[in-house]
């Protein structure tokens, strides 16, 4: 290697980049868990509202339909506890949301 070619891959070597530091695995970081309060909501009204308020047009994914469905029955029921049986006369929460899956329906026909 002649003495041009050296210096040329000596001012090269100085003029590249530093290595940028290596993030912090998710674990470690505060505020870990950054996911929307829809997907963290433990009360089905809020996240009735909540799914409402995210959705521009009204339609919600299947698996947060479930997921709501799955709250109001543990509310109505308890912690722990089955469906309920035998009641035949629904209630308004379930009124409304019969309500909210119907509109639904009509906008997907």
């Amino acid at each position: 290697m002649d003495e041009t070619n050296r210096k040329k891959l000596e001012a090269l070597g100085r003029t590249l980049p530093k290595l940028l530091p290596v993030p912090e695995p998710a674990s470690k970081r505060k505020g870990a868990d950054r996911r929307h309060p829809v997907e963290t909501s433990q009360d089905p009204k809020q996240l009735f509202y909540g799914l409402m308020g995210a959705s521009p047009d009204g339609t919600v994914p299947a698996h947060m339909m479930a997921r709501l469905r799955d709250l109001e029955q543990q509310q109505a029921t308890g912690p722990g506890e089955g469906l309920p049986s035998g009641s035949s006369e629904p209630t308004t929460e379930q009124d409304l949301y019969l309500q909210f899956q119907q509109l639904l329906d009509d906008d997907n026909d």
